[in-house]
């Protein structure tokens, strides 16, 4: 691929597209494993 300016622009949109969607993915996995932590104390304490 050649680095010419429409390029670079076009693949760092495409690198921070990719990020913001790993590091929503993180996020989310994040509260699941919040939430199943929550559940398995609440679970644990009847």
């Amino acid at each position: 691929m050649s680095a010419k300016n429409g390029d670079k622009a076009r693949y760092q949109k495409n690198r921070k597209r990719a990020v913001l969607r790993r590091s929503k993915m993180r996020e989310m996995v994040y509260s699941q494993k919040e939430a199943a932590a929550a559940v398995a104390a609440a679970k644990a304490e009847k």
